[in-house]
């Protein structure tokens, strides 16, 4: 029985002074769909409350957008991402 391979995962994640940690999580495409994962942490504990999955129509627009995230998507995978950074998470006040 061969292994199953794994799916590699790409992260933008911002991690502050009060330990709360913001994370993007690329997760695959199908056809133009990106599909990424956001979660929230407080401490070293997951907020389900604080977990959506996001999908983005990649050839209506290169430029994906989430609080105050947006990227430029460069390419795509079902297993990768390259983008371009045109503004991260911002620390809470």
């Amino acid at each position: 029985m061969k292994p199953v391979p794994s799916v590699i995962k790409k992260e933008m994640t911002l991690v502050n002074t009060t330990n709360f940690k913001q994370e993007m999580i690329y997760n695959g495409k199908s056809g133009s769909i990106a599909r990424f994962l956001y979660r929230e942490y407080s401490g070293n504990m997951a907020r389900p409350a604080f977990s959506q999955e996001l999908t983005y129509d990649l050839s209506s627009s290169k430029i994906i957008g989430f609080k105050e995230v947006r990227l430029e998507v460069i390419n795509t995978t079902n297993t990768s991402i390259k983008y371009k950074v045109i503004s991260g998470f911002r620390a809470p006040d």
